[in-house]
């Protein structure tokens, strides 16, 4: 989305439109909004979907995409802004849920099996499938790296 910006911003009444033909048919938005009330109040034949359109929403509200293998951990800040997931591609995402974009930490020498903030909201702990404890510091991006576990860090 944040890559249509502009044009949704410039131009948020087409989008609406537009969109309003893809909503599923039991929502409030579809029944207020319906083609033949919007083709009586606009005056002129709006196209229709006549299949294929989902009943209700779905419960998948977004999806982030970035990681190259298995996602094994997440953990969301409690404000709802900020997300960090771990994955079988050795690294740990940071994403922003408004814009859906993630910093990557990079460095970890084997599967991140967990992560967990840190009360200040500015650290992550990760734990590693080759034993170890990694602690971001998310600003810098550095870690710095505790041993001494004899098994993997699942928590």
């Amino acid at each position: 989305m944040s890559h249509f910006r502009i044009p949704i911003e410039s131009n948020p009444l087409q989008l609406y439109r537009s969109a309003l033909l893809f909503c599923p048919t039991n929502t409030v938005i579809r029944l207020v909004y319906s083609v033949e009330n919007m083709e009586y109040l606009l005056g002129f034949n709006i196209p229709k979907v006549i299949s294929g359109l989902d009943s209700d929403w779905g419960a998948c509200i977004t999806i982030f995409e970035g990681h190259t293998n298995a996602v094994w951990s997440v953990s969301f800040l409690p404000d709802g802004t900020t997300i960090a997931s771990g994955s079988f591609n050795n690294t740990v995402h940071v994403w922003d849920v408004r814009s859906g974009m993630s910093q990557v930490f990079k460095g970890h020498t084997n599967y991140v099996c967990s992560v967990s903030f840190l009360l200040d909201w500015m650290t992550i702990a990760s734990g590693l499938e080759d034993n170890t404890v990694h602690v971001w510091d998310v600003r810098l991006g550095t870690s710095q790296v505790f041993k001494g576990h004899t098994n993997a860090v699942f928590s």
